[in-house]
This record gives C-alpha cells, sequence and structure tokens, in this order.
C-alpha cells in the first residue's frame, strides 16, 4: 500500500505511527509504567485494545542491539561498577532490525503467531523457517514472549492477545501509547481459511478497564504471598511473580546462521495491520490460514500442487487437517498467515523418509540455541570448573512441578540408566550400584494414583502436552518431542576413555570419597545437574545420582560459598541475575537461569535428558550438537 493511501484509510503518518513502521525507528522514551502480571485474553470474545508506535527521534532498533548486542561493545567502567554495587544491569532486548527490501516485487512472505513456553516458540520459528525454505517465503520474525505467555488459541483471539501485549506493554516494544480507536489494533479485512471473529470498539474499552484491575486481583487471590525466590518452577500459585517481556531473537541466538538459506524480516509490532505499512501491501495481498483447533494443520510433503489445500484427517489422528505443500505453494498471496507452527511432529515427513531439507533442519535447530553471551559465559565457567567439555556428563533433570513431578521417580530412573549406559557401565555392574543407591521406584500402580489423586489426566491424552503451561521453563512438552527426531539422533561421539575424575575439576571438590573398586571406577566420572528442584541435593527423587556418583554438582555449589569450591564462586551467575530489560524494567536474570543450567547440561561431553521434556530434548539434542561442533570450544 502506497503511502499516499495509508494516510488516506488511517490517518497522518506520525499520528499512527506509520513512519515507525516503514523505517524501522523506534521511540527510545516511554514514560508509562508496564502492567505486571497480567492475565492474557483467553475468551472467545476477548478484543482488545493496542497501541501504535510513533518515531518522535532518530533512534532505530539498530543502534539499540548493536551497543547492546555483546558485552564487548558494553561500556567497562559502567559495567564495572553496576557489578560491584550490586545494582541492576538494565540491557537492549531489541531486534537488529531486519527490513523489508526497498523493493520487494517477487517477495512474498510468511508469518505466525507464538504462544506458550520458550521452547514451544523456538519449535514454531524452527518450522516456520523451514515453510519460508520450502515456499521461497521470507519468514516474519515475531518477538520472544517469555514471563507468561498464553497458551495455544484460536488465531483471531491469539492475535488479539499480541495485540493486547502492545496496548499493556508499549515500553517493552519501544513503543508511546496512543488512541484505543486505532485502527491498527483490529483484525484486517483478509480472506483465507474459515472466517475471523468480529470485534467492536466498546468491548475493546471494556477490557482495557478490566485489565488495569487484573495484577491486583491476582495478588490478592495469593494471600500467602510467595516471592520469585519461592517458584523456581511455574506454578500457578507462583503467577503474581512473574511479568511479561519480549525479546529479539537475535538477543538469544545466532540469527545470521540462516541467511543465505532463508530470508528473515522482523514483525517486532506483531499487530496484525501494521503488515499493511510494513511490507507495502493491500488487504487483498494477504491469506490467513485461521485455525479453530489446538493442532489444526499438519504438513504433508506428499500431494499435488492441484491438491485440496486443506484435507480433513481420519478421528484419532494428531493433527485434526493435512495440507499439502505442494498445494500450499501454489497459493499467489504475498503475505501468508498462519496461527500456531508449534509441533516438532507437524512437518510431515514422506513415507517416514528422511527428507531432503534435513541439513536445512539441522541449520535451524543450530541457529536457535543460545548464542547470548549473558548466557554463555557464566554456562563456560561453570564448564571449566568441572574440567572442561571432555570433563563431565550433563543431566538434565525436569522434576519440580506438573506431571513431571507426578512421573519423578520413573523418569530419574530411566535417565540414572542412561548416564550408566554411556559410561558403558556392565550390567551386573549397574545391578550392584543399584542396590547399594537403596532407592526404590515407584510402582506404576501408585503413580496411576497419584495422578488420579491430583486431578491429573491419563497419560494417554492426546492433549496432555498443550492444555497448560506447566514445568520449567513454561514449555508445553509433546509426545513427538525432539528427542524422537531423527536429526538429534546424530550425536558427537563420547570420549574414547573416561577421563579422569576430579583431578580435572578446578576450585572444586567431590561431595563424598571417590569408588577404589575397579569396576566402579566409571561412577567417579562428574556429573552436572540442571533441574527445576528447588532442593536438589535433598530432593528424594535425585538420591540415585548423589548416591552412586561421589562427584554430582548443581548450581548451588557454583553459587553459594561452601567447603565444595573453597569459597570461590562463579560471579558471572550473580552478573546474570542482575539484567533487567532497559525497556520496561522487567528482571531477566531469573528467566535466563534455566537457560543457562541447560548450556552447562548441554556441553558435557554426554548429555542426558528426561523423557518427554521438549526442553531436555534441545539440550541434550540441538544444543549438545551444535556447541560440540564449535571450532573454539574448549576441550579443558
Amino acid at each position: 500500500m502506497k503511502v499516499e493511501l495509508v494516510k488516506q484509510k488511517f490517518g497522518e503518518l506520525k499520528a499512527w505511527g506509520w513512519d515507525m513502521v516503514g523505517a524501522g525507528s523506534w521511540e527510545d522514551d516511554v514514560q508509562i509504567e508496564p502492567e505486571e502480571g497480567e492475565d492474557r485474553a483467553t475468551s472467545s470474545d476477548s478484543e482488545v485494545i493496542a497501541v501504535s508506535p510513533t518515531a518522535s527521534d532518530s533512534t532505530s532498533i539498530e543502534n539499540d542491539f548493536v551497543e547492546e548486542k555483546t558485552k564487548d561493545s558494553k561500556d567497562a567502567v559502567t559495567e564495572t561498577k553496576l557489578k560491584q554495587s550490586g545494582a541492576t544491569i538494565p540491557i537492549t532486548v531489541l531486534p537488529r532490525p531486519r527490513k523489508p527490501p526497498v523493493n520487494d516485487d517477487g517477495v512474498n512472505y510468511i508469518g505466525f503467531l507464538p504462544h506458550s513456553g520458550y521452547h514451544n516458540q523456538r519449535v514454531a520459528l524452527q518450522n516456520a523457517l523451514l515453510l519460508g525454505k520450502l515456499l521461497n517465503r521470507t519468514v516474519l520474525v515475531a518477538p520472544v514472549w517469555i514471563g507468561w505467555p498464553v497458551t495455544t488459541q484460536p488465531y483471531d483471539r491469539l492475535q488479539q492477545s499480541w495485540t493486547d501485549n502492545v496496548l499493556f506493554s508499549p515500553q517493552s516494544f519501544n513503543f508511546s501509547p496512543v488512541a484505543v480507536e486505532s485502527p491498527l489494533n483490529y483484525l484486517g479485512p483478509y480472506p483465507g481459511i474459515l472466517p475471523a471473529q468480529p470485534q467492536n470498539i466498546e468491548r475493546l474499552a471494556f477490557r482495557a478497564s478490566q485489565r488495569l484491575q487484573g495484577h491486583q486481583r491476582l495478588l490478592n487471590s495469593h494471600p500467602n504471598n510467595l516471592t520469585a525466590a519461592d517458584c523456581k518452577s511455574y506454578k500457578k500459585e507462583c503467577r503474581h511473580t512473574y511479568s511479561d517481556t519480549f525479546l529479539s531473537w537475535e538477543f538469544l541466538t545466532d540469527l545470521s546462521k540462516v541467511d543465505g538459506t532463508v530470508k528473515l524480516v522482523d514483525r517486532w509490532d506483531i499487530r496484525e495491520r501494521v503488515l499493511e505499512g510494513l511490507l507495502n501491501v493491500e488487504p487483498e495481498d494477504f491469506y490467513v490460514m485461521r485455525d479453530h483447533d489446538k493442532l489444526e494443520y499438519f504438513f504433508s510433503y506428499n500431494g499435488a500442487s492441484t491438491s485440496p489445500l486443506v484435507q480433513p484427517l481420519p478421528p484419532g489422528s494428531r493433527y485434526r487437517s493435512l495440507i499439502p505443500l505442494p498445494a500450499l505453494a501454489e497459493i499467489p498471496h504475498k503475505v501468508l498467515l498462519f496461527g500456531s507452527l508449534f509441533g516438532s511432529g507437524r512437518m510431515g515427513r514422506p513415507h517416514g523418509e528422511q527428507p531432503s531439507d534435513s541439513e536445512e533442519r539441522v541449520l535451524f535447530q543450530s541457529a536457535l540455541v543460545f548464542r547470548n553471551p549473558w548466557i554463555i559465559d557464566p554456562a563456560d565457567a561453570i564448564r571449566k570448573r568441572l574440567g572442561g567439555t571432555n570433563g563431565y556428563i550433563g543431566v538434565h533433570a525436569r522434576i519440580g512441578e506438573g506431571g513431571f513431578l507426578n512421573r519423578a521417580k520413573m523418569n530419574m530412573e530411566e535417565v540414572w540408566n542412561a548416564v550408566v549406559g554411556k559410561l558403558k557401565v556392565k550390567r551386573l555392574v549397574r545391578e550392584e550400584m543399584w542396590k547399594k543407591v537403596g532407592w526404590e521406584p515407584e510402582s506404576e500402580s501408585v503413580r496411576m494414583v497419584k495422578r488420579e489423586d491430583a486431578g491429573l489426566p491419563e497419560e494417554n491424552s492426546a492433549w496432555r502436552h498443550l492444555d497448560d503451561s506447566d514445568g520449567w521453563s513454561l514449555d508445553v512438552d509433546e509426545e513427538d518431542d525432539e528427542t524422537a527426531n531423527f536429526i538429534l539422533q546424530k550425536r558427537s561421539p563420547a570420549p574414547a576413555t573416561i577421563p579422569p575424575p576430579s583431578s580435572s575439576l578446578r576450585n572444586l571438590k567431590c561431595r563424598a570419597p571417590l569408588h577404589t573398586e575397579p569396576n566402579l571406577l566409571p561412577f567417579n566420572t562428574p556429573l552436572y545437574i540442571a533441574t527445576d528442584s528447588r532442593t536438589p541435593t535433598t530432593d528424594p527423587n535425585l538420591v540415585p545420582f548423589f548416591a552412586s556418583f561421589p562427584c554430582t554438582f548443581v548450581l548451588s555449589d557454583f553459587t553459594n560459598p561452601s567447603d565444595l569450591n573453597s569459597g570461590e564462586t562463579v560471579d558471572s551467575v550473580g552478573d546474570m541475575l542482575k539484567l533487567v530489560n532497559k525497556l520496561d524494567g522487567v528482571p531477566l536474570g531469573r528467566l535466563f537461569l534455566p537457560f543457562m543450567e541447560a548450556v552447562v547440561a548441554a556441553k558435557g561431553f554426554e548429555t542426558v535428558g528426561t523423557k518427554g521434556s521438549t526442553f531436555s530434548g534441545f539440550a541434550q539434542g540441538a544444543m549438545h550438537r551444535a556447541y560440540m561442533s564449535d571450532p573454539d570450544e574448549e576441550a579443558a
């Protein structure tokens, strides 16, 4: 859409922020307080209110990004003073940005709406990158929503939830507020699958008054006043301790790895109608693949360009409908929009075979591993204390909450056996050690009774990983998670011989005497347990590790002075915990802590995760493979 037409439809550019949309420049100084802990829209008529950005100065996202992206570019004196004073460290999390080409004739786009936990959003972006490659479309990259994001919703409701974010946390996006009645807050009159839901200004205004009171009601509903220190995992009673904030993928990862394979454009303002100005398009240039089901679309490599675009799948199928990729490629519209793209099994492989795009899949997964120095530096410091990459095995133990807590004993027995298997321990020796541990796992009957008492669904429920967002990093795990992905079976080889224990440890000693019997020497291998347990050293679910592996370590062994570390702590962990989003003041360290621990686990010579966890699948798969292939990765 030309600038003149935008003026006719929406008024002056500055009033609606189209100058920002076209130029990639955001207002840097927003003088309103964030609404923390707001409950996101879930009702079917949850229309929202939003704000539109303006550009009152020449400050650009790119300038902020370059200034804050790496530690090398920060003012060293200021940073040192902040660290020594114990003050918070404000950082910018904006995108680079990646802008549409000036002349984009022949360029088509694909977009999606993130939801649920970080790892769900990561899997959705991976799928979007793959679709962008297969369909020859530029991917519109949305922000990362961390804190307490909404769960899976139909397209219109999910789009409204994102518009809601722009209204109630405009400073998180570096925007200035505008009037409720901005036309940019409404869904566009775009063609597509299924009709859009209606909206009206009265409902938007009503939503505003309700949302402004939401956080205080939430606080009052939890009289025990749990604090952030009480809430390592995402329990419902901890909801009020989390504030939503939004990060760019470029801040956390290295998207430059996909350059040359798929093109990207930042969709930092994720409101639907903003795309008209950003991409210079008309409403008729859009095609929206609206979904009304949690698992609406499955993408198949099979089919022909003349196949029906949407085909129903048989009852009992995980997904509701099938979309042949050859037919999807025939859509002529410039902008193709989806709602949810989450699901590591959403992209079908022909006849169970390895597809020709396997290299791209590996590339996209590798591009989305953590690369931010605030996360990597403390993880590397801990890794060095543990003897380097070849010095330890990383364990990613999900036991803190929800279904993982219910299955903790069974899962940890499986993890323990997997670790011992990596060490090539013979079966009789394994059984001997298990007897010494003296730990009885729960029987299947006891576990099922606990599930019933807790009101949890049957374990074979098709919705168990999608109905709620429980767990350490708010990832909603799915049955066909990445631990089953054929790509992730290509693992980096373990050392030819098990490294000598303890001798490679730095400023660290084992918590129990080493085994001296020759057949038990493998159990002297150091372990690092990354876990959502609040009390890992006394947690009964982790007893087998501490009882059999004398050199088992957890995060507190590196952050709290003790005899184990001779009083020498890893200061960079404390620095990470001081981080706050410069734009909205939301603390980031607490949200980054599980990311950092996963990096430590992934950098061991072997990594073992928890069954059914997307987060664990990521740590022991894509993360482990990516870090092991880094040419500058230290071996010790």
